[in-house]
């Protein structure tokens, strides 16, 4: 084997773990982002799945050790440390294998009609006193606010609310069609007038229910991910196929460094 190839493979080599190091920074931060932030459609799936928070700390645990990885092969060649390689494959291969776990997740959590019990689970047993699922209230209000929605299907969702039953005259304020600044988003809003006939129908509230847009952009969020873990498997690959071919060679270190 020429020396101009090794310095060709190894140059490839370094190029990919670079791309490793990048690719786990993205992921990594991209992690931190969906647990920290408050966008609606992630508010409700942490609200209504409990593994998906599981899942992100996998997520940006395998980020963070794609980063290690690519900074640890760089200097394993450039050093010439064979055993770094060594150590290098099988952990590259645990990133491989763990980047098949957002899929099965989808698969196993029969994701929409989990959603779909759930979110009407959630919707039937909304009750703003109730404490213990207060997170979940916010999350079903956040949604419904912010998505311009009511209700799952529609309103009528919300007749078979206890609290809303029991309640006469009020509406939760998430769904109203008035401005943000009329009344508050979040808890219960009374009706200006009350008839003992009043029903979902009668509330000032936007008509057009949650789960299309919601599935909308579920369905978008998943193609993008297998889409993306696909290219990604494959690029791993690569590089497992790199390094086994480096540690193979038995003189890839006698041709030094440059």
């Amino acid at each position: 084997m020429s020396k101009c190839f090794f310095k060709c493979l190894k140059c490839l080599f370094f190029f990919f773990n670079v791309l490793l190091f990048l690719v786990g920074g993205a992921m990594f931060s991209i992690g931190l982002w969906i647990l920290i932030t408050k966008s609606a459609y992630v508010s409700l799936l942490q609200s209504v799945f409990d593994s998906f928070q599981g899942l992100l700390y996998i997520f940006i645990a395998v980020g963070a050790l794609a980063m290690f990885l690519g900074l640890w092969g760089s200097l394993g060649l450039y050093f010439g440390v064979k055993f770094a390689l060594i150590a290098y494959i099988p952990l590259l291969i645990v990133i491989v294998i763990f980047h098949f776990f957002p899929g099965l997740f989808i698969k196993q959590q029969k994701t929409e009609d989990n959603l779909n019990k759930n979110v009407l689970s959630l919707i039937h047993n909304y009750n703003p006193m109730d404490q213990a699922n207060q997170h979940k209230e916010i999350a079903l209000d956040y949604v419904q606010v912010k998505l311009a929605c009511c209700g799952w299907t529609g309103p009528e969702n919300w007749k078979n609310n206890t609290f809303f039953q029991e309640k006469m005259g009020t509406y939760p304020c998430s769904c109203s069609d008035h401005p943000a600044s009329f009344q508050p988003a979040l808890g219960v809003c009374r009706l200006n007038t009350v008839s003992p006939k009043s029903v979902a129908s009668d509330w000032p509230v936007k008509k057009q229910g949650c789960r299309t847009l919601v599935q909308k952009w579920f369905k978008k969020v998943a193609d993008a991910l297998f889409l993306v873990s696909f290219v990604v498997i494959a690029f791993e690959i690569l590089g497992i196929g790199l390094a086994f071919y480096i540690c193979a060679g038995r003189n890839v270190y006698a041709v030094g460094h440059g």
